[in-house]
């Protein structure tokens, strides 16, 4: 994807945060390919960090999805949203932990991901961990400040 930033770049209107549904932006595309440097290119060019495509999943989100950490850690020093949640309740750190990222949790977690927000299911971050024997997760997740008394109701 070396050629994708002028390609992306290059639209109507010139502008970094174009939305192409259900793509949404040129930045969430390059996240999602994994190329770092149209990424930094995209950000420089003031694209939004926190833009959601249609079902509500942010850049950082994609980042965690596609296994992408340099990504991820680029886009929360650029004031990603560590805590933003798709249409279906789900944020990155629950992504992490269904996709058995360790050390994308542990930054997620160090940069004061929510461990405490409740998904379609009900279930904060902590009961899907240990829901699913993600020992490994759910511990690093107690050792943070959680408080694992929180309900989940609305």
């Amino acid at each position: 994807m070396e050629n994708a930033i002028p390609i992306i770049l290059a639209n109507p209107r010139g502008e970094a945060n174009i939305n192409h549904p259900p793509i949404a932006t040129p930045l969430m595309t390059n996240v999602q390919g994994g190329d770092l440097d149209a990424v930094k290119k995209l950000i420089e060019e003031k694209a939004d960090v926190n833009a959601a495509n249609g079902v509500g999943l942010t850049p950082l989100m994609a980042a965690v999805s596609n296994k992408h950490k340099e990504i991820a850690e680029l886009l929360i020093f650029h004031n990603a949203n560590v805590n933003a949640a798709s249409s279906q309740g789900c944020n990155a750190l629950a992504l992490a932990q269904l996709l058995d990222q360790n050390e994308i949790a542990k930054l997620l977690i160090s940069h004061n991901a929510n461990v405490n927000v409740a998904n379609q299911s009900e279930q904060d971050t902590t009961m899907f961990a240990n829901n699913h024997d993600y020992e490994n997760i759910a511990n690093r997740i107690l050792g943070s400040n959680t408080d694992v008394n929180a309900g989940t109701d609305s």
